[in-house]
């Protein structure tokens, strides 16, 4: 029996996502259980890190308006408005501004190549927060990783500081290909789509994430 090529490109689209969905799960259930194993020695290793890293027993951080780490304060962005306004496009907090921007949307690669793509997850996220038929748990998980994105526009950009946004990002990305992204490809570039589905690598993956879900099953 011959499979279309739509058929081809909802079940590799499936079996991804089934691939991710039973990988976050695995991990959860790990970290709790090692919690409720051993509670305590999450608190005491939290509280030995403060005190031996930091010198002091601080609950979340005492550096959050150093200027090493916030970059870009209110204040700068208003200022950067203002120039904006004034078509100051040399001006100092304009500059900063757009480092700010490009660096935010760089990512975890810290690579501004990568911008238009981080940007593109950006719009997702918006339009998943934004979207009546989604889940109420990936809705829930949109907006607060745009509440975690927004961080970005202020403190310092490393990739280490947002792995876990950027992580969240991908995971509602991916949900949103599966649940209307890939329909509304699919209905834009049908003959594109159709290559796509058949193309070896698609197959090859296929293949590979069928038996990684059954490793995890």
């Amino acid at each position: 029996m011959t499979t279309s090529p739509e058929e081809l490109e909802k079940k590799l689209t499936d079996k991804f996502t089934d691939y991710i969905d039973k990988s976050a799960m695995k991990m959860a259930e790990n970290a709790w259980s090692q919690y409720r194993k051993q509670p305590n020695a999450f608190l005491f290793g939290f509280l030995v890190a403060t005190v031996l890293y930091g010198g002091a027993f601080v609950l979340f951080t005492s550096t959050a308006a150093h200027p090493g780490a916030l970059l870009m304060p209110p204040a700068a962005w208003l200022a950067a408005l203002a120039e904006l306004a004034r078509f100051d496009i040399a001006g100092e907090h304009l500059v900063r501004a757009s480092r700010q921007i490009a660096a935010w949307l760089a990512g975890p690669s810290e690579s501004v190549v990568m911008a238009p793509l981080n940007a593109a997850a950006l719009v997702v996220l918006v339009r998943v927060a934004a979207w009546g038929k989604a889940e109420a748990w990936l809705r829930l998980i949109a907006c607060a990783t745009l509440a975690q994105q927004c961080v970005g526009l202020f403190y310092a950009s490393a990739g280490r500081y947002y792995y876990l946004t950027w992580l969240l990002t991908f995971t509602v990305v991916m949900a949103w290909l599966h649940g209307e992204g890939t329909e509304l490809f699919r209905r834009r570039f049908p003959e594109f789509s159709a290559r796509v589905a058949k193309h070896p690598a698609s197959l090859a993956l296929g293949r590979a994430l069928d038996r990684m879900s059954q490793m995890m099953d």
